[in-house]
């Protein structure tokens, strides 16, 4: 079975490789705007011209399988002109759509921040610097693009389920595995007081909203907050963030990207996670946060609290926060921590590869 996975960042090439080692899957991969080759690497770099990506296209109609990763940008254009015949699946990240859910992803704290960003001069600047630097904008076919696509390969059904209340066009689901992440025994773990906030500067973490409670505690000695802030492009709004959380005291604004390893430690340090996000997202951040005894905090809004607290796990919400950030409750118990690490053990079990590789032989048989 011939599959072509076509990426747009570096980022989930590595983990993509992972999901889909199998003998019957003849894997290939490209990668869109490069400026180099990756070393000692098969992929296959193009730019963004038209002429690059028709060059994709025909590389496309003689697969089996097109995957591609992220409904946007050239992807919106190569599933556009992909003839009938393979199968294209949409590997779903979630700005495609969450993107266009600026109503309901932001609070009313990052609302008022973006305002000043997404004024319609500013805006005019982008699109005339966009035109002169000669970047194509493949994003107005991205309704077409949906229905174009075959299945869409996602973390949850719920997730899935409730973007289909905006998208009723939204293709079949296709589960992701979760078997990848290897869980680790972890039972007991000294107290450091460490509290991670956010996942990035991305203005879907909604920090402001955080920072006001940690504030307003007044209790900020007794911890340490880190505030991960090493990537994500959002300048005016990032400002904003830093310069509050400077006025808290004990607050470590983490800017450094960190080796995958050292990042995978540094949840071993943590006691607590808190994730404003109203959207599915940072979700290598939570999963490794279940896997090493931190306590997971998410908003009511983001549809993986209810997902994860249905598989078993014990995650709690932004009320929790701020009680237990009063009552310096912001850990698990040993006992807590056991149930949660044994709980992701059952949780990679369910959502398997070999179920997923049957799903992925399924499509091109049925």
């Amino acid at each position: 079975m011939n599959i072509l996975h076509i990426h747009l960042t570096l980022t989930f090439i590595g983990p993509s490789n992972n999901q889909f080692k199998n003998d019957d899957f003849n894997n290939s991969v490209i990668l869109i705007g490069a400026e180099s080759k990756p070393q000692n690497s098969d992929i296959q770099c193009f730019n963004n011209s038209t002429e690059d990506l028709n060059k994709i296209v025909e590389l496309c109609n003689k697969q089996d399988i097109v995957i591609l990763y992220s409904l946007s940008g050239e992807n919106i254009y190569i599933a556009n002109h992909i003839q009938k015949g393979p199968k294209v699946i949409w590997r779903f990240f979630g700005a495609e759509l969450y993107g266009k859910m600026a109503d309901y992803v932001y609070s009313d704290a990052s609302t008022k921040i973006l305002k000043k960003v997404n004024n319609p001069l500013r805006n005019g600047v982008r699109s005339v610097k966009k035109f002169l630097n000669n970047n194509p904008n493949y994003d107005s076919g991205f309704e077409k693009a949906i229905d174009n696509t075959d299945y869409f390969l996602g973390l949850f059904t719920d997730e899935y389920d409730f973007l289909k209340k905006y998208w009723p066009n939204l293709p079949e689901f296709l589960q992701l595995p979760i078997a990848h992440i290897e869980a680790k025994e972890t039972k007991y773990k000294e107290r450091s007081n460490k509290i991670l906030v956010g996942n990035s500067r991305n203005a879907y973490n909604n920090h402001i909203d955080i920072l006001d409670i940690i504030a307003q505690a007044k209790v900020e000695h007794k911890y340490s907050f880190q505030l991960l802030f090493n990537y994500g492009y959002a300048p005016i709004y990032a400002n904003k963030v830093k310069a509050e959380a400077r006025k808290i005291k004990n607050i470590n604004i983490i800017e450094d990207l960190m080796p995958f390893d050292e990042y995978q430690s540094f949840f071993n340090s943590i006691d607590a996670f808190v994730f404003n996000g109203y959207r599915q997202m940072a979700m290598r951040a939570v999963y490794e946060s279940l896997r090493s005894g931190v306590k997971v905090y998410l908003n009511d809004k983001n549809v993986v609290l209810a997902w994860l607290k249905k598989e078993g796990f014990l995650i709690y919400n932004m009320d929790d926060f701020e009680n237990n950030l009063s009552t310096n409750n912001l850990h698990l118990s040993e006992e807590q921590i056991s149930h949660n690490s044994n709980t992701f053990e059952e949780f990679r079990q369910k959502y398997n590869l070999k179920e997923f590789h049957t799903s992925i032989l399924g499509i091109v048989n049925a």
